[in-house]
């Protein structure tokens, strides 16, 4: 999946091949936000070790901390607007085809 992805952003023209391409890509990007919104999201705080409801696995290093946060808190407007994006994205390519 990250490999479809990594060649879809590195796309440069566009030919029949390489909308397959980015159809895959477009279809692996959906997958990769089911999965972040599904199963990273509601888990983050305890995976990151932010979680005040387990605090035995608590990260210590304050500067850690406050990045973890800062990501977790920045993380679902950015998914937002990605799932956005490839929602575009899809739409064109359905004009495309």
């Amino acid at each position: 999946t990250m490999r479809y992805i990594r060649h879809l952003i590195s796309i440069i023209s566009i030919d029949n091949p390489t909308i397959a391409v980015i159809e895959t890509g477009v279809s692996d990007l959906e997958q990769l936000l089911k999965i972040v919104n599904n199963y990273f999201l509601p888990r983050a705080k305890e995976l990151m070790g932010i979680s005040n409801l387990k605090p035995s696995r608590r990260v210590f290093n304050r500067d850690l901390f406050i990045l973890r946060r800062l990501a977790l808190t920045v993380l679902p407007a950015n998914l937002q607007q990605l799932s956005n994006l490839v929602r575009e994205l899809k739409n064109i390519l359905a004009l495309i085809g």
